[in-house]
């Protein structure tokens, strides 16, 4: 026997009501899942529904098969070659109320469509019996590596996303997903990043620090509020700080200037002291 997975710890309702349980899951050629046994994946403790691929157990005539198969009470209800490459998006559909499951399927970046079901089915589950990963029944060979590949995994109340980017993942891949789980073992969408300036306005260089400010005053101050306007994003630089900003720096190059001045004043003194002594 073989078994690799994960369980949730949450007190979320996730065994109430219609519930939607996502996963992807794919392989290469590396390592890959051998077809000569059993493999119960994303299952229940109760196996109420699940995934399973390879030779079932007790199955005659054959030796190997490479089915990835949606079972139901030990049932098959649809089936599959499982392709090296080839991503499998799938959700299951649980009505723990009803008494029903829904088989939801789609490949590569496709958005998820009803494939099976509903189902009649004794739908129980305590909440934590969730197994996110598999359980290879090895009875007749050696234990082997296997590389599974595991994506998309999160549980929705509600609508069924169909989209396999997730709820939250818009202009993501399955493909992407799936690198950054065979990375971390975790899929984690990443904001895009642009290269587009901030600001398409393009403000002419300062000359001086009195430009740059008034610059900034009149570039940062924000317009004249009105009802449907709609409020400044909070750490934003009010008007008024931003005009004592101005009036501050003002009043300092204004003491800069006048320093300036008299510095100038006192270098001709001197200068007219020197010649006065050459002349003597």
């Amino acid at each position: 026997m073989i078994r690799t997975e994960l369980i949730p710890q949450t007190t979320a309702a996730i065994n109430k009501g219609t519930v939607y349980y996502h996963f992807s899951l794919s392989h290469t050629g590396t390592n890959a899942p051998s077809p000569n046994f059993e493999h119960q994946v994303g299952f229940f403790e109760s196996h109420f529904t699940e995934m399973k691929f390879g030779l079932l157990s007790g199955e005659q005539g054959a030796t190997s098969d490479n089915s990835l198969r949606w079972m139901v009470n030990s049932q098959t209800q649809w089936n599959t070659t499982f392709t090296a490459g080839v991503w499998h998006n799938i959700a299951y559909g649980i009505d723990f109320d009803g008494g029903s499951v829904t088989f939801y399927h789609s490949t590569g970046s496709n958005p998820l469509t009803k494939t099976a079901g509903p189902v009649s089915v004794s739908a129980s589950s305590n909440g934590a019996d969730w197994h996110v990963g598999v359980l290879g029944l090895n009875q007749t060979s050696a234990i082997t590596t296997e590389n599974w590949l595991w994506s998309g995994v999160y549980i929705e109340s509600g609508s069924l996303t169909t989209s396999v980017a997730g709820p939250a993942g818009a202009g993501a891949s399955s493909s992407a997903a799936a690198s950054s789980v065979a990375a971390t073992s975790k899929a984690v969408a990443a904001p895009a990043v642009s290269s587009a300036p901030v600001s398409s306005v393009a403000a002419p260089a300062p000359t001086t620090l009195a430009t740059l400010v008034s610059s900034v005053v009149a570039t940062s101050a924000p317009a004249a509020a009105s009802p449907s306007a709609a409020a400044p994003a909070s750490g934003d630089l009010s008007a008024s700080t931003i005009q004592e900003l101005y009036n501050w720096v003002s009043s300092l190059l204004s003491q800069l200037e006048a320093l300036e001045k008299r510095t100038g004043s006192s270098s001709a003194d001197a200068a007219g002291d020197d010649s006065d002594c050459d002349e003597e």
